[in-house]
């Protein structure tokens, strides 16, 4: 397990309720200094993923940092909204309250970034001890950094776990001429209800940008046959509908996980509905998060060639970039 410990032999209470060990200091080649006070020991780093790298960089910074308060892809995660992070970038952002300016570049830690950036306190908030940015100044804060995509997937993680457009289109509508409100107001345009992975975003996104022309429905509804019950439909979402006869899902490994039974059950109920779909009309692409860098797009762009005369007429869409749909957790 992946913990801080102190760098001195006096052990230090945290001045924050985080998961930290203090223990004594262990010989410096076995440790790797994320601050001036705390370590990690340096095979259980080496050993870790990038996000949880970031997880134990955010505790060195709560326990470390008096003032500055925590932005960008590490105040998501203290606020429990998914972020996308392609780049697994482990740092943490920092930002000082007002108009103070950060520290030279000489003093920040190796895993910190001090944004340089004016803070009022309607801007900050406080989550179990942490000081954070609010949810809506974090979107434009991961915009100003990562780019759109990542202030994208972050937008409808937000929406997926009950918050709502209005919120985010108050603070744009307050900061209007302000932090790329112009460009920010066009991703909250963008941004649909009801999605529920960090990973169709950044298909869908894909799709959009390199098919501009191409209509992009998420979340569309399918009837599909009850796999127990003769008799009884059920109603199946598919994660991206193109050209309203062109299914592409995005399956990650986590859904394969489990018991032997478990996987035999996820496969069957998959072909089952794959089966159900096609013989509606529909052509089904499944892909990987990790094929959707390289696979995605040039696999598209060979099977919209085949477009039917007639697309098939059985599904059911939603204006998901206004309204809340029936399977969100808001309902």
């Amino acid at each position: 397990m992946l913990t801080l410990i102190s760098r001195t032999t006096t052990p230090i209470t945290p001045t924050a309720p985080t998961a930290v060990a203090a223990a004594s200091a262990a010989p410096a080649a076995d440790l790797i200094l994320l601050t001036k006070q705390w370590c990690v020991p340096r095979l259980d780093y080496t050993n870790a993923t990038p996000e949880q790298q970031l997880v134990i960089h955010i505790q060195a910074a709560t326990i470390s940092c008096r003032t500055a308060v925590i932005s960008g892809l590490a105040a998501a995660l203290i606020q429990g909204i998914p972020i996308l992070n392609q780049d697994h970038d482990t740092h943490v952002e920092l930002t000082l309250p007002h108009h103070h300016r950060p520290p030279s570049r000489t003093q920040w830690p190796p895993n910190f970034y001090y944004r340089d950036a004016y803070l009022p306190p309607e801007d900050i908030t406080n989550i179990a001890g942490h000081q954070v940015t609010t949810i809506p100044r974090t979107f434009t804060d991961i915009y100003a950094r990562h780019g759109e995509l990542e202030a994208l997937a972050y937008l409808e993680s937000a929406l997926n776990r009950g918050h709502t457009k209005q919120e985010f289109q108050d603070y744009l509508t307050a900061h209007r001429g302000q932090w790329n409100t112009v460009k920010l107001q066009r991703i909250l345009n963008l941004a649909c209800y009801g999605v529920e992975s960090v990973q169709e975003t950044r298909a869908r996104y894909a799709i959009i940008t390199q098919f501009p022309t191409t209509l992009v429905t998420p979340q569309a509804v399918i009837p599909v046959p009850h796999r127990a019950i003769v008799g009884r439909w059920s109603f199946k979402r598919v994660d991206l509908l193109l050209d309203n006869w062109l299914v592409v899902e995005i399956d990650g490994r986590s859904k394969y996980i489990g018991a032997p039974q478990h996987r035999l059950d996820v496969f069957q109920n998959q072909i089952h509905r794959d089966i159900h779909i096609s013989r509606h009309g529909y052509h089904i692409l499944r892909f990987a998060p990790a094929e959707i860098a390289t696979c995605l797009i040039p696999t598209i762009a060979r099977v919209l060639q085949l477009r039917p005369a007639a697309p098939p007429t059985r599904h059911t869409t939603y204006d998901l970039t206004t309204t809340i749909p029936y399977w969100s957790h808001q309902q």
